[in-house]
This record gives C-alpha cells, sequence and structure tokens, in this order.
C-alpha cells in the first residue's frame, strides 16, 4: 500500500528546518505523494522551493512533492478588508 498526504505543512516554520527528515519519514512508511499547501507569501515560497528541490534531489526519486499555491481565507479576508478599510477612509477623509 501506498500513501498519499493530500493536505500538508513542511513549509511551515516551525517545520521546514527539518522538512527534509519528514519527509524521509514518510517515505519509510511507503508514502508516495505530497500536496504542501502554502496559505500566505512566505509558505507559498517554501512550498514551491520544497517542490523544486524534491524534484531534482536524487534521495527521493520516487516521491512527488506538489505545492498548492493560495492565500489561507484568514489572509484573504484580512487583505481584503485592510483595503477595502483604507479605501473607506480615504473617501471619508476627502472633503
Amino acid at each position: 500500500m501506498k500513501y498519499f498526504d493530500f493536505h500538508t505543512h513542511l513549509n511551515d516554520p516551525k517545520l521546514f528546518s527539518s522538512w527534509k527528515q519528514y519527509l524521509q519519514d514518510f517515505i519509510s512508511i511507503w508514502g508516495k505523494w505530497l500536496i504542501n499547501i502554502g496559505v500566505d507569501d512566505s509558505w507559498n515560497k517554501r512550498a514551491i522551493l520544497i517542490a523544486e528541490e524534491v524534484k531534482n534531489y536524487r534521495g527521493f526519486i520516487w516521491t512527488k512533492v506538489l505545492a498548492s499555491i493560495w492565500y489561507h481565507p484568514s489572509e484573504v479576508c484580512f487583505r481584503y478588508t485592510k483595503d477595502l478599510s483604507d479605501d473607506l477612509f480615504r473617501w471619508w477623509s476627502e472633503d
């Protein structure tokens, strides 16, 4: 049996420094595919970096790691409401 993890966060700052060890542990239990989920700009960049390194690293030749590039809903809400509130403030303060 092979295992697929469709929602992982090796790009989490707490795990990122040891992501290769976590991946080796996953492979040791017949792990085959991972989808590393991004939640903001920095997590997305780390997800891409991990996917690129795995693709080019012989030690993980039978394993695939994909990067899901997106934003967490709370991140989207924060960005949207901040932009909206800035626009409303400018509109309200105009004479």
